[in-house]
């Protein structure tokens, strides 16, 4: 009788004392939890974190490549700027050897014409001046025609081959130019006359007329 009476208190007894236990093994199943709980939290912010500065290590890397992408443009613009410059520069440095080799042809051509009028109106000058000495010499030969017709009475003698013409009229009346009067070279020992109206081809010692020709005035 004593004993069924012990076994349920020993029962009791037990189970009072495994209560604790359960309740500490309760207690320990959710604090567990509770970290894993933790543990994950705190994993995914992690996550998180490295995912936002992986976002910006990209927005970062992409901001550096749009910047150097836009520095490159600005450098290859700069340089077709230069390039565009330079070839500009050329253009009228060009232009401007053109228009020194029009101006410099132009100079050479001006002094070319001014030249050729120059020696045009030499050539002009010494024409008159050729005309001119012709003109005085005949002039001069018809002066001194005109004196000696005064001097022999005013008439022009009537010349015969043979004939002796005096020393001092040979002088006077003497023709050095006789190619401009297109007369043939006279031979050694002679000279030419013009005593007017004729050429008189006499021999220098006495005188003598070997040739007579008319001229015409």
């Amino acid at each position: 009788m004593n004993m069924r009476i012990r076994r349920p208190r020993s029962l009791l007894a037990l189970l009072l004392l495994l209560s604790p236990v359960s309740v500490l093994a309760w207690n320990g199943n959710d604090g567990h939890q509770q970290w894993q709980e933790q543990r994950r939290q705190q994993d995914e912010r992690q996550r998180h974190h490295e995912e936002r500065q992986r976002h910006e290590a990209e927005r970062r890397r992409q901001e550096q490549d749009r910047r150097r992408q836009e520095q490159h443009q600005q450098f290859a613009r700069e340089q077709q700027w230069k390039q565009e410059q330079h070839r500009q520069w050329q253009e009228r440095q060009r232009q401007e050897a053109e228009r020194q080799r029009h101006w410099r042809e132009e100079q050479r051509r001006h002094q070319e014409e001014r030249w050729r009028q120059r020696e045009e109106a030499r050539r002009r000058e010494a024409e008159q001046h050729r005309r001119w000495e012709e003109q005085r010499r005949h002039d001069e030969q018809r002066r001194r025609w005109e004196q000696a017709q005064r001097w022999q009475g005013g008439s022009e003698r009537g010349w015969r081959l043979g004939q002796h013409v005096s020393r001092d009229y040979r002088r006077r009346h003497y023709l050095q130019d006789w190619r401009a009067h297109r007369l043939p070279r006279p031979r050694h020992g002679q000279q030419w006359l013009l005593t007017g109206r004729h050429y008189l081809l006499v021999d220098r010692d006495d005188g003598s007329i070997s040739r007579i020709l008319r001229a015409y005035r």
